[in-house]
């Protein structure tokens, strides 16, 4: 039994899946079906049932799992300890993250901080805010970043980067020229609004009960599942749309898309925090991330 087998026997519980487990790991598949099998082979018993869609554990898994937890966490504690005392930054930085920051945000943190680290592996995990909260608490993530807090003793919640919805039309819309744009020009457009469930379209629908007002009351000419596909279609002149200023930064530097201001509509603005365990040390990887993200966010910002 060693390091690496309890490791792709871990991620394979803890992902449900061979295949997920090996792409978090850098590794094929059959090379992790392979570690589990010596793994079994070794202490005689079956560990994981394999009949299901999602592996599920045995009760000898079970018992193993408790045990490889924590034996790979003193192992992390060790290795972090002896790269501290050595002043040492390399292994995996593994982040956890909901759709909104690990989709707009942290990518290009990560790819900056790998520049500046090529030595590193780094592994971005999105997932809904509550597996992400969840992992954390359960020590499978060190952080994760987050649109919501939730009210737990043992978790930490610390704001990370503000973002705001804004209106975006195309660039040889009329509103760009005109000095001032109301909330009943708005009204009349046609609008491009994101699916029931979205966190654009719930602060959308909070903001407007401020003033009285209800989706019902805009012009909607689709609903469209992703902010991805309201960019396309604000873009190809069907509606005008909002979405997360992150979400469109890339098009608002090309000029494909534009920014226009809304006289009286509320101003939507949605925190994004770091998640971290109260009483887990962050490793000298994590830590340093940390420190170079807070560089990189102010100017992403401005």
């Amino acid at each position: 039994m060693n390091l690496r087998q309890l490791e792709a026997f871990c991620q394979v519980v803890e992902r449900g899946s061979f295949s997920m487990a090996a792409e978090d790991m850098g590794l094929s598949q059959p090379a992790v079906t392979f570690q589990i099998q010596a793994l079994e082979k070794e202490l005689g018993v079956t560990l994981l049932d394999r009949s299901a869609r999602r592996v599920v554990l045995t009760e000898s898994g079970s018992a193993l799992y408790r045990h490889a937890r924590q034996i790979l966490r003193h192992a992390e504690e060790a290795r972090r300890e002896i790269d501290e005392l050595n002043q040492l930054i390399r292994g995996t930085l593994l982040i956890g993250a909901s759709t909104g920051p690990g989709e707009h945000v942290l990518p290009q943190i990560l790819g900056h901080f790998k520049g500046e680290y090529p030595q590193i592996q780094v592994v971005l995990r999105i997932l809904p805010t509550h597996e992400v909260i969840e992992q954390v608490l359960a020590y499978e993530l060190e952080v994760g970043v987050v649109g919501a807090k939730e009210n737990n003793p043992h978790l930490s919640f610390e704001p990370f980067v503000e973002d705001r919805l804004i209106v975006i039309v195309p660039p040889g819309h009329t509103w760009i020229e005109e000095e001032a744009v109301t909330m009943e020009d708005l009204l009349r457009e046609p609008f491009i609004l994101q699916q029931p469930g979205a966190g654009v379209r719930i602060m959308l629908e909070n903001g407007l009960k401020e003033i009285g007002l209800g989706l019902s009351d805009l012009n909607v000419h689709m609903e469209l599942g992703l902010q991805e596909s309201i960019k396309t279609a604000v873009e190809a002149g069907f509606g005008v749309g909002i979405i997360s200023r992150f979400a469109a930064r890339q098009e608002l530097s090309f000029g494909t898309l534009r920014e226009v201001t809304i006289q009286n509509l509320p101003v939507f603005r949605d925190e994004f925090y770091l998640v971290r365990h109260r009483t887990r040390k962050l490793s000298r990887l994590t830590g340093a991330f940390l420190q170079f993200a807070k560089g990189e966010i102010a100017p992403m910002t401005e």
